[in-house]
């Protein structure tokens, strides 16, 4: 896959999605927090791929995570934007 991405110069797209596929599975719902997390879900839904859904999480993360005016509040926000990631049990 990442040999094929080189040559279609797309190499940190597939570098996310294929480490997405490493993990849980993003839209799975905790239980009692289905609402919340479906609310979530919606902001980064991609209407024609689970793949750039992916992506547009990511997307987001990296830009929470790179902008200065977040600068020591990282912590806080990502959890709180983006607790439908959090593992569950």
């Amino acid at each position: 896959m990442l040999i094929e991405a080189k040559k279609e110069a797309c190499v940190n797209e597939i570098a996310v999605i294929a480490a997405a596929l490493s993990i849980q599975d993003p839209r799975e719902r905790p239980y009692d927090k289905t609402d919340q997390a479906s609310k979530a879900h919606v902001l980064f839904a991609h209407p024609e791929s689970d793949f750039l859904t992916y992506l547009n999480i990511w997307n987001r993360l990296s830009w929470i995570a790179g902008k200065s005016a977040f600068a020591g509040q990282t912590e806080k926000i990502l959890p709180r934007t983006f607790s439908f990631l959090q593992k569950n049990d």
